[in-house]
């Protein structure tokens, strides 16, 4: 009988400071979406984006009066919106490295329409997974200089 070993993917996700979680491992990065991040890290990415708590819930699919109820009960977030949480963040710090570590510039990008997005903002795009990684594919293109 053959044996499989587990190995345990080693990823940094150095785009979780966004949310104000220490980098971590994909399988602890699984866990804690499973668990639901905190209330509190969905306020400190919404700073760090500079986006109202209601456009930011806006984003997640959820609404003010949900996430309050949530932070009332739980203090947790559910899978999915903390799914979509992350996923912002990880599109966020994409744009970050895109501008060389200027929040501002990247912020400023992240809220402005493209033509290469169909007029839509890397913001709106990345509410979905397709969108989120057509905003990656375009930053791919501009670091590499390709002006799409």
């Amino acid at each position: 009988m053959a044996t499989s070993e587990f190995v345990e993917v080693k990823a940094n996700h150095a785009y979780l400071q966004l949310l104000g979680i220490e980098p971590r491992s994909t399988v602890q990065l699984i866990g804690a979406l499973h668990e639901g991040l905190t209330t509190q890290e969905f306020a400190h990415f919404g700073r760090n984006i500079e986006l109202s708590s209601s456009a930011l819930a806006s984003f997640l699919k959820a609404s003010s009066r949900t996430l309050h109820r949530r932070k009332s009960a739980s203090g947790r977030l559910d899978t999915a919106s903390s799914e979509a949480l992350v996923r912002l963040a990880r599109v966020f710090g994409a744009s970050i490295e895109l501008f060389e570590g200027d929040q501002t510039k990247a912020r400023a990008w992240m809220k402005t329409p493209r033509s290469a997005l169909s007029g839509m903002t890397p913001l709106e795009m990345s509410a979905t997974e397709v969108g989120a990684r057509e905003v990656e594919a375009l930053i791919e293109r501009l670091e590499e200089g390709v002006f799409s």
